[in-house]
């Protein structure tokens, strides 16, 4: 079905139906001349994850990635590194708990 979209379409509407897809969970059902139908097929979360890692891989493939599976320690990361986290972890870095320093600590 890719395949036909493709051939049928510019690149800017069919990047723009791909990111509907990831945004809405739903892809327009196509006639084989490319207009819309009217009916959807529902996409599950993860065709709707594929489908944005595949517009991120085409649109910016040099981007930075951090693959986050931990929390991040912001004391190992540089300038770079910063301006490619998510918002989420933005916001935890800058609302954690500051870590006591077992050399200055009491004790």
């Amino acid at each position: 079905m890719l395949r036909e979209m493709q051939a049928c379409l510019s690149p800017g509407v069919y990047i723009k139906l791909l990111h509907l897809a990831a945004t809405t969970g739903q892809l327009p059902i196509l006639t084989p001349d490319g207009n819309p139908t009217g009916t959807f097929n529902a996409l599950d979360t993860q065709q709707r994850i594929e489908i944005a890692k595949y517009l991120v891989n085409k649109i910016v493939p040099d981007a930075p990635r951090i693959e986050l599976h931990a929390d991040v320690d912001p004391l190992t990361l540089d300038q770079s590194e910063f301006a490619s986290l998510p918002a989420a972890e933005l916001l935890r870095i800058a609302n954690a708990e500051p870590v006591a320093d077992p050399a200055t600590s009491p004790g």
